[in-house]
C-alpha cells in the first residue's frame, strides 16, 4: 500500500507474518496480546531486517501487538536504530523509540534526544513526530506505555522471552510463554517467505557446483570450504562463524557421522565421497543441505547401488511431504526401501527432518521439549528432508532436499535432482 511518510510518498509492504494464523493461535490460547522480543520472532511480525553489526541481536527490539487490534501493532527500537525507516517504511506505523547507551547518562528523555539521529526536515510530521512525542527513556517503559496503548495493561500477555515477561510482569509465574505461539505461526509459510527461501536455496546450490567445478588434483578439503564460503558471499548470502559447512568427511575409513571440525583437512582425491551439507542465510531466511559429490568418478558396485537407494528413497520421501503423514512413517519407509534394494548398512540409515524459515526450526513441536517426536507435515510448511546412508569414503552417501508441503507431494526448492554431483 502507499501512505505518506513524514511528508514522503513511500509504498509500503503489507505483513509477510499470517496475522489470521497468529490470531487463531491467540485465541486458541486464551491470550489477548503478544511482546516480541526475540530477534527472529521481532523480524518475522515486523518485515524488518537490520543491517549488521546489530543483525545477530539486535538491541531493545519489540513488536507488542493485540488480537483485538492486529492491523495496529507497535514496534519499539532504540533511537539511533530508527532511522532506516525514513526510506525504507514497514508495514507497522507505529514506531516507538527508546533512550540507547550512545545517548549521554546525564541527558533529559526529551525530543530533542531522539531528534539528534532524525533530519531537520523530518521532525515534524509522521512517524518521526509521533516516536518523539512518545520517546522513552528505557526499553522496558517503552513496552509497558505501548501495552498501555493497546489495551493490554490487564490482559493476558504472552511472551517469546520469559526474561521480558517477568521483568514486566514483576513475577515470572505471572508469564505467558509464547515462544511456541511463535513457532505455530511461523510454521506455515507465506508466498514471500517460499520465495526467500527458494533465493536462499539457490545461493547454496550454485555455490556448491562452483565448489565442485573448482576442483583440481592436489586442491585441499579446506581450500574447498574457504572457496565455497567466497562463492556464496559473491551470491549475496550470508555465513555465520565459524563456518557454513556442518558434515566432517574424514578418510579413515570408519563410518561413524561426525561434524567437521576446523582441523580437518586432507587432499581431496578421485573417488572420494565428499558430503556437502551447507548453512546460511539470505534475506535471513535459510539455506540448509546439498548432496554427494562423487570426485572425478561415477558410482559402481556397492557404491553405485547405495546411490542408487539413496535417489530412489527421496524421490518417495518427496511423494510422502503430503500434509498429515507424519515424521515415522516416512523413516519407517526409507529404511524399508534401502532393505528392499540390498544396502547392507539399511538399519543405520539416518532419516530426519526440521522446518526451514527464519531458522531451522520454525514447526512448533520442535521447539517444545515434550512434543510428540512421531509429528505431522501441515499444508505450507517448508521442511529440510535429510537422508544419510552411513560408509566409508568411498561408500557413504547424503542428500538433503528442502520440500513445500502440498497436497500432491513435496516441491523440491533444489533444482539439481537427486543424483550425485560429478565434475568427471
Amino acid at each position: 500500500m502507499a501512505r505518506e511518510t513524514d511528508g514522503n510518498s513511500a509504498t509500503t509492504p503489507g505483513p509477510v507474518c499470517d496475522l489470521d494464523r497468529l490470531a487463531h493461535g491467540m485465541e486458541a490460547r486464551g491470550i489477548d496480546g503478544l511482546v516480541i522480543t526475540t530477534p527472529k520472532n521481532a523480524t518475522y511480525l515486523s518485515g524488518y531486517n537490520p543491517t549488521a553489526p546489530k543483525a545477530d541481536e539486535p538491541p531493545g527490539v519489540a513488536v507488542v501487538i493485540s488480537r483485538h487490534d492486529l492491523q495496529h501493532p507497535i514496534y519499539i527500537g532504540p533511537d539511533a536504530f530508527m532511522s532506516p525507516f525514513l526510506d525504507e517504511p514497514i508495514w507497522i506505523e507505529d514506531l516507538r523509540a527508546h533512550q540507547s547507551g550512545l545517548i549521554p547518562v546525564s541527558a533529559a528523555t526529551e525530543r530533542s534526544e531522539f531528534y539528534r539521529f532524525m533530519p531537520a526536515s523530518r521532525q515534524d510530521s509522521g512517524w518521526v513526530k509521533r516516536a518523539g512525542d512518545t520517546f522513552a527513556g528505557s526499553f522496558t517503559e517503552a513496552i509497558r506505555n505501548a501495552m498501555q496503548d493497546l489495551g493490554l495493561a490487564n490482559g493476558r500477555v504472552g511472551y517469546d522471552d520469559l526474561r521480558v515477561g517477568a521483568k514486566l510482569a514483576g513475577s515470572l509465574a505471572d508469564v505467558t510463554d509464547a515462544y511456541s505461539l511463535m513457532m505455530f505461526a511461523r510454521e506455515v509459510k507465506s508466498i514471500q517467505e517460499i520465495e526467500w527461501l527458494r533465493e536462499a536455496t539457490r545461493v547454496n546450490q550454485v555455490a556448491i557446483e562452483r565448489t565442485v567445478q573448482s576442483w583440481g588434483r592436489g586442491k585441499t578439503w579446506k581450500e574447498l570450504v574457504d572457496t565455497y564460503h567466497a562463492e556464496v558471499t559473491a551470491l549475496g548470502g550470508w555465513v555465520s562463524d565459524p563456518g557454513g559447512v556442518f558434515f566432517a568427511n574424514p578418510v579413515d575409513g570408519d563410518p561413524a557421522v561426525r561434524l567437521r571440525v576446523l582441523s580437518e583437512d586432507f587432499v581431496v582425491q578421485p573417488g572420494t565421497n565428499i558430503l556437502f551439507d551447507c548453512h546460511g542465510t539470505k534475506n535471513q531466511y535459510c539455506w540448509d543441505g546439498g548432496k554427494t559429490w562423487m570426485v572425478e568418478d561415477e558410482p559402481s558396485g556397492m557404491s553405485g547401488r547405495i546411490a542408487r537407494a539413496t535417489a530412489e528413497v527421496m524421490n518417495e520421501i518427496q511423494q510422502l511431504m503430503r500434509p498429515g503423514v507424519r515424521i515415522g512413517e516416512i523413516q519407517e519407509k526409507s529404511q524399508r526401501t534401502f532393505q528392499q534394494m540390498g544396502v547392507p548398512q539399511s538399519a543405520s540409515v539416518l532419516t530426519y527432518f526440521h522446518g526451514m524459515g527464519l531458522s531451522h526450526t520454525d514447526v512448533e513441536a520442535l521447539a517444545m521439549d515434550d512434543a510428540d517426536p512421531n509429528w505431522a507435515l501441515g499444508e505450507g510448511m517448508v521442511i529440510a528432508a535429510h537422508l544419510l546412508c552411513p560408509g566409508d569414503e568411498k561408500e557413504r552417501c547424503w542428500i538433503e532436499e528442502v520440500f513445500v508441503v502440498k497436497e500432491g507431494g513435496g516441491e523440491p526448492l533444489f533444482t539439481w535432482g537427486n543424483d550425485r554431483l560429478t565434475n568427471g
